[in-house]
């Protein structure tokens, strides 16, 4: 069992703290060897919050010594190489200090595929397995709800569903999208847009800056919004846990039209991407460049013999979801027969993907791997680098 100090400083996120320890097996304490941890949901302060702690001569002591280690732990998204900046800070603090180059790590919930220099790092995407531990009341549920409408013959009200909450671009020019072309009325779609218009008022002309345009679509959307069809809206935007899923919505719809948190950085597979693995849906993620390469990578299975998934891998996320938009259309295009045989066809890779889930987001599975970083930690001096798809099968 790892004995760990949690380092104090801004932004830091408890809860997801106290979730690492127990996926963990860590325990509270300084023994001879001790990890410090640092558990933050934004980078913003990393950098002093470090130098404060390197002030107390004892602990810099204990890292020179190789007694302990820094573990600066990103509970969400945000990832140093988003900010060679914010890399080279780290990295002169390792020169500065006379630091190994395991002296500080970061565990990263971003896929960015590259080491940082003079620093260690692990693709770790705590969402989900936050999401997992969340939801493990619900597997055995969502696979008997599957078998049991593989069974019957009963059609989905539904061709896809997507849900969206915090207001951000891509997820509004989406809606736009969606809307304009008689998308949003015939499927399950929401956008309550809780983190910005908690009062019900809606800014236009933010609206019409993101959308490059203004017409009646846009004058229909500033109507519209916030939309909510999955829940009621003042229970959607009361602070309901992200990690709640609602099954029926996902079981009556054939698809998941799902939207990253975000859209510009590196494939960022957070919770919205698994819950239609959850409910054995196929998906078409409205998020970063190469979500998809990266979930073939972790081993998931994607659906490029059904559907056009050639937007993955294209530079400009307006692009992507024009391509997606173009794909969505189509697919709606089909007859409720067309699609009932479409999305029963699937059944395997539905299935892959949900047994995929549950072997690589168990805990012990993550708690096993990130236990095996931080051991190499104190054995090697030169940086370590696991990516998000290795140290699985160790």
């Amino acid at each position: 069992m790892k004995s760990i100090f949690k380092i104090k400083g801004k932004n830091l996120d408890d809860h997801s703290y106290n979730k690492l320890i127990e996926i963990c097996g860590w325990k509270e304490n300084k023994d001879e060897e001790y990890l410090s941890i640092l558990p933050i949901n934004h980078l913003s302060n990393a950098h002093t919050d470090i130098l404060s702690y390197l002030q107390d001569e004892e602990k810099l002591k204990h890292l020179k010594e190789n007694k302990s280690k820094i573990l600066i732990f990103l509970t969400d998204q945000g990832d140093p190489r988003n900010d060679k900046r914010i890399c080279d800070k780290f990295g002169k603090v390792v020169d500065e200090y006379g630091l190994s180059e395991t002296s500080i790590s970061f565990l990263t919930c971003e896929a960015g595929d590259y080491q940082i220099p003079k620093l260690s790092l692990l693709e770790y995407n705590f969402p989900l397995t936050e999401f997992y531990t969340s939801n493990l009341d619900t597997l055995d549920l969502t696979e008997q709800m599957f078998k049991y409408v593989s069974s019957k013959k009963h059609k989905r009200p539904n061709k896809f569903c997507c849900f969206n909450g915090s207001f951000k671009n891509h997820r509004t020019i989406l809606f736009y999208k969606l809307l304009k072309n008689n998308l949003i009325e015939r499927n399950s779609v929401s956008y309550t847009c809780y983190d910005k218009f908690e009062d019900g008022i809606i800014n236009k002309s933010e609206l019409i800056d993101i959308l490059g345009i203004h017409d009646k679509y846009v004058d229909t959307m500033f109507d519209l919004l916030p939309y909510c069809t999955d829940s009621v809206l003042k229970d959607a935007n009361s602070g309901v846990h992200t990690y709640d899923i609602n099954i029926v919505a996902h079981f009556s719809s054939y698809f998941n039209l799902c939207t990253s948190s975000g859209y510009g950085g590196f494939p960022y597979l957070d919770d919205k991407t698994y819950k239609p693995i959850l409910t054995f849906q196929p998906f078409i993620i409205v998020g970063e460049k190469n979500s998809l390469e990266t979930m073939r990578k972790v081993g998931f299975k994607t659906f490029d013999n059904w559907i056009d998934e050639s937007y993955d891998s294209k530079d400009d996320y307006r692009e992507r979801i024009r391509l997606i938009t173009t794909e969505v259309k189509r697919i709606c295009g089909m007859s409720i027969e067309e699609i009932d045989y479409w999305y029963r066809d699937m059944h395997d890779i539905l299935y892959h993907n949900f047994n995929h889930m549950k072997k690589i987001f168990d805990s012990q599975v993550q708690g096993k791997r990130i236990n095996k970083f931080v051991d190499d930690l104190f054995i090697n001096t030169k940086g370590s680098y696991v990516k998000i798809y290795e140290g699985y099968d160790e």
